[in-house]
């Protein structure tokens, strides 16, 4: 039987760190709504902003979440998808040189996905892509996948 005077349960708070590139408050609001219980999330608006987040957090994150299209950006969202991926590509902004590679999934998340075919963003390093308005549950599955990977990496094989 509970006690009264026991503090009640806190969920624990989320370890895995997620970069969400995306120029549209409202879409972010609502991914932001939706993972924030198994997630923490990161919020950049501009390619500017993802590459301090990158600089900052790089090693750190389970997954990026990118906009294809950003208002207000030099670098498109495939376009950070290669520089994040370590692939060169000529010339570029002062902030966005010497980054780290990013290992960690990278996930299109676009209205545009008729613009740009499955092996364009392949090409670019994405894994995946999910059309918006966001598609929680293909999202949840790439996440879960995601994870899956990462616990069967951990696995020593028996000998």
């Amino acid at each position: 039987m509970k006690r009264i005077d026991e503090a009640p349960a806190v969920a624990p708070e989320p370890q895995q760190l997620v970069l969400y590139v995306e120029d549209e408050p409202s879409n972010w609001e609502v991914t932001e709504l939706r993972l924030r219980r198994k997630f923490k999330l990161l919020w950049a608006r501009t390619d500017e902003e993802a590459c301090a987040l990158v600089r900052t957090h790089g090693p750190q994150l389970y997954a990026v979440l990118m906009d294809v299209q950003l208002k207000g950006s030099t670098l498109d969202g495939l376009a950070l998808t290669r520089l994040f991926r370590g692939k060169d590509q000529g010339p570029l902004p002062a902030y966005a040189q010497g980054l780290p590679k990013l290992e960690c999934p990278i996930f299109f998340v676009t209205a545009y996905g008729n613009l740009h075919s499955p092996e364009e963003m392949r090409e670019a390093g994405g894994d995946s892509h999910v059309p918006k308005p966001v598609d929680f549950l293909k999202l949840t599955l790439l996440l879960a996948q995601n994870s899956m990977r990462q616990a069967m990496a951990t696995l020593k094989p028996r000998t």
